[in-house]
């Protein structure tokens, strides 16, 4: 492993640092491309990737039975799937939106609290703080404290707080048990973008600072409707040559995954997306699970706020959207699980798309993501699902290692974030609809299992309100649902162009 001193990306989850951004400054102008901090314009991936892309033209059950067959079991199917979107709400009323106080997330190592606290710049804007606790990298805990009225956030105040609660306990807590191998596998960097350069260049910046150094970092241009990511590539290229730019025309996470394929000789490949800042820590973490489990083939991540600022965001955080938890996982396809009985369906469990690694020649084996599925098709989702589906039916292990850590913006905007429900909504019925094709034994599972699926039912229709927050509103809970229903056809409809396109001489 080839370590290196990178920039303190992070006073917590709120920004990157001086140096850092004076680096991003001099690239984005030599790039002609205009910084935007924050913006949150262009494609939103949601989270992506699934096996199988050689798979179209297999036997299959025919359109009218598998919807027919779907239709019978989509109430179970959406009780069982909470896994992958934690709904919570309350009462008979929608919510309104409305405005709350931001909240300022924090990362903070117990080993060298200071790396976080001494950059952290003074201010009355947050009267929160969320701290997510490591020890040498591995969390251990989160925290959250309110400021008194005469507090602002500085240094010594946020020492104050963690001293007062659990900092003694925590600290004297070691969650690491892994090892330290002296051998990493070598790996590459998958980064799909689309119309986004700015948010490009701080995640690019904040991989490159990371402590593994990845052999090859491959940024996908998807189906972009201007040059300035093309641009910005060309210069890049022309300074690291282990930057390599791909474009894809043909718009699909999936189809910008496979893209990558070709330009992949290391033992382990790594996916993120371009909206992400990763810890300097993130890649070794990823990496040092296969060094240490040559079992596993799949490994994902923690995926946690970048900010918190708008009620969108804290409801996306609160609701444990992406929040998968803070000890490692394995997940094993050769075994039942006891936690999640109904896997591999509720593969949801096992992390997100924007944060995943795979052994490179596992994944070449399965043939790839597959494209029918995935944002920027019509299924709007789901590879992400089918990916991890597809690594525990075929007998293999997934672990999620909660160490490996990237920061993701959450949308600010309610607009936004309903657009996003409904997406994900979308993605989850179209992988269902999926398995249930690929795997009709999927109905014995789910009829086999009616008391988790009445637990699950209770889950949803009684579960505690997020403290602090308005309760979820009706909206987004009827958004998720309609992007439920819409999944089997969705992905029927996404295979039929993908069917149409090989046969006009394209590819999957």
């Amino acid at each position: 492993m080839k370590s290196k001193t990178s920039p303190k990306i992070l006073p917590g989850y709120q920004g990157q640092s001086e140096r850092l951004s004076r680096g991003l400054g001099r690239i984005t102008d030599s790039a002609r491309v205009m910084p935007v901090r924050g913006s949150r314009q262009g494609l939103k991936w949601p989270q992506g990737g699934t096996q199988g892309g050689a798979q179209v033209g297999t036997a299959e059950i025919g359109r009218a039975a598998a919807s027919a067959l779907f239709a019978s079991v989509l109430a179970g199917m959406a009780l069982a799937t909470t896994s992958h979107f934690k709904i919570r709400k309350s009462g008979g009323r929608s919510a309104g939106i409305g405005m709350v106080l931001p909240v300022l997330p924090l990362i903070i190592d117990l080993k060298n609290p200071s790396a976080t606290l001494d950059a952290l710049e003074s201010g009355a804007r947050y009267r929160k703080v969320l701290c997510l606790l490591t020890r040498d990298g591995d969390p251990v805990s989160k925290l959250s404290f309110q400021l008194a009225e005469h507090e602002t956030v500085t240094p010594a105040v946020v020492r104050q707080h963690l001293a007062a609660r659990a900092w003694p306990e925590a600290a004297g807590a070691d969650r690491s048990t892994s090892s330290n191998p002296n051998v990493y596998p070598s790996v590459t960097v998958v980064l799909a973008t689309r119309n986004r350069p700015e948010q490009l260049v701080e995640c690019l910046a904040s991989i490159e600072s990371g402590t593994l150094r990845a052999e090859r970092i491959v940024v996908v241009d998807n189906a972009p409707s201007d040059e300035r990511t093309a641009e910005l590539m060309a210069l890049r290229t022309r300074q690291d040559p282990r930057l390599v730019y791909v474009r894809e025309d043909r718009p699909g996470l999936a189809h910008a995954h496979n893209a990558a394929m070709p330009h992949i000789a290391t033992d382990v490949v790594a996916f993120t997306d371009d909206d992400v800042l990763a810890d300097r820590r993130w890649l070794e973490r990823l990496v040092k699970v296969f060094a240490e489990d040559p079992s596993a083939v799949c490994v994902t991540g923690m995926i946690a706020p970048r900010e918190l600022d708008t009620l969108p965001q804290q409801w996306v955080e609160g609701n444990m959207t992406y929040d998968k938890g803070l000890h490692r996982r394995v997940f094993d396809g050769t075994r039942g699980n006891a936690e999640f009985p109904l896997m591999p369906y509720t593969s949801g469990a096992c992390g997100s798309g924007a944060n995943m690694a795979f052994q490179t020649r596992y994944l070449q084996n399965a043939g790839g993501f597959e494209a029918a599925l995935g944002t920027g098709t019509v299924a709007m989702g789901g590879d992400d699902l089918a990916a991890f589906h597809d690594v525990l039916a075929s007998g293999n292990r997934l672990v999620y290692e909660p160490a490996a850590i990237v920061l993701h913006p959450h949308h600010r905007d309610y607009a936004a974030l309903r657009r996003q429900v409904y997406g994900y909504g979308a993605g989850l019925g179209a992988h269902l609809m999926r398995c249930l094709m690929h795997d009709p034994r999927m109905v014995l599972a789910f009829a086999g299992n009616v008391s988790i699926l009445r637990s699950r039912a209770t889950n949803i229709m009684n579960p505690p309100v997020v403290a602090g927050l308005p309760p979820y509103p009706r909206d987004l809970l009827r958004e998720h649902r309609r992007g439920l229903l819409s999944g089997p056809w969705r992905y029927l409809r996404s295979r039929r162009h993908l069917k149409r396109q090989i046969a006009a001489g394209g590819t999957p």
